[in-house]
């Protein structure tokens, strides 16, 4: 809503490590004093699905099935899991990568 981060032109503009999400809210989920907004993007083209993202917030971003009036910029950051090894014996090293809203 009005405190997140909104994306601007010019001097303001997105830098390294930062990126923007448009699209509609589809849940909103609180745990341990953040906000946590599901939201679904446009599809690139007519035959591509939709991409959902999470994005981590301390203030509503926007509540269930609001279509966002403009980017959201958030900071892209990630951290690695546990490894394990795959049938084949390989050594496996998830990486999952989060968003949290520039406020």
């Amino acid at each position: 809503m009005e405190n997140v981060a909104q994306m601007k032109n010019g001097k303001d503009a997105i830098l390294h490590m930062q990126t923007s999400v448009m699209g509609k809210v589809l849940r909103v989920d609180r745990h341990q004093g953040f906000i946590y907004t599901s939201i679904i993007c446009p599809a690139i083209d007519e035959f591509s699905k939709p991409e959902i993202v999470k994005i981590k917030s301390k203030q509503m971003i926007g509540i269930t099935d609001e279509v966002l009036k403009s980017p959201v910029v958030c900071i892209v950051g990630g951290y690695q899991k546990k490894a394990y090894k795959n049938n084949d014996g390989e050594s496996i090293i998830p990486v999952d990568i989060t968003l949290t809203a520039l406020e």
